[in-house]
């Protein structure tokens, strides 16, 4: 779910929250008064985008602002913010790379820009998440990658060295295939060797003739095998895979 923090560091009268919680019900709306609740929430929770009220001296503002963008996971989450001092949306663009102002007090006509532009974030949200959700997504000395998961035939180890096979290129990397196991978030993408990950929506044909088994791909004279280990769980992953 889409869910925004509303840090408020300074008393307001505006009910945001219960506003913003009537126009957008698919959204969780967290609420904090104070740095160490922010952090908390920061913490345990997964923040897609911040409303902020800075204090007056800003002190407890660009330190929250600072913690965030100190941290990967933030480094480009929206913020807006709320305020009516110019110099808070001074220091909020220049320094702190805070994407939108909302001049309060908010009158109806404001409380509907701030209603839209959430509304874009949580757009902004769901596509990202998507493609997310699509790709694997490999972090490497040399760069990161995104693959889309359809696109892999096999990955497998070779020299300590894990490579993916896609369609159209190879990566290697420097990683063990067990822990490319555990980053994969991928079904359809499955283990048939000590040495491979295969992709069960690629393979085109199965040689049981020889030992180890012989996986053949669409559109591809590259193969990866399947050991008498695994022989059990893959048949039972295909089996699985042609039902659904």
């Amino acid at each position: 779910m889409f869910t925004i923090l509303f840090a408020s560091f300074t008393a307001c009268n505006e009910k945001i929250p219960q506003i913003l919680r009537q126009r957008l019900p698919d959204t969780a709306i967290l609420e904090c008064t104070t740095l160490e609740e922010a952090f908390l929430l920061c913490r345990h929770r997964e923040i897609h985008c911040v409303l902020l009220l800075p204090d007056e001296e800003f002190i407890q503002s660009q330190r929250l602002l600072k913690h965030l963008r100190s941290k990967e996971a933030y480094h480009f989450t929206p913020v807006l913010f709320l305020s009516s001092r110019l110099e808070h949306l001074f220091w909020a663009f220049w320094k702190w790379n805070c994407c939108e102002c909302c001049v309060i007090p908010l009158t109806r006509e404001r409380q509907e820009e701030l209603v839209r532009l959430l509304q874009h974030y949580h757009e902004i949200y769901c596509r990202t998440r998507l493609l997310r959700e699509s790709c694997f997504r490999i972090d490497t000395p040399k760069g990161i990658f995104s693959v889309p998961y359809d696109d892999i035939l096999y990955i497998e180890i070779v020299l300590k060295k894990t490579i993916i096979h896609t369609k159209t290129a190879e990566y290697a990397f420097p990683l063990p295939l067990y822990k490319v196991k555990e980053d994969l978030n991928c079904p359809f993408i499955v283990q048939t060797h000590r040495s491979f990950l295969v992709n069960l929506h690629n393979i085109s044909q199965i040689d049981k003739s020889k030992s180890p088994w012989e996986i053949s791909f669409f559109q591809s004279g590259k193969h990866a095998y399947i050991s008498r280990h695994f022989k059990k769980s893959f048949l039972e992953n295909i089996l699985s895979s042609i039902g659904s």
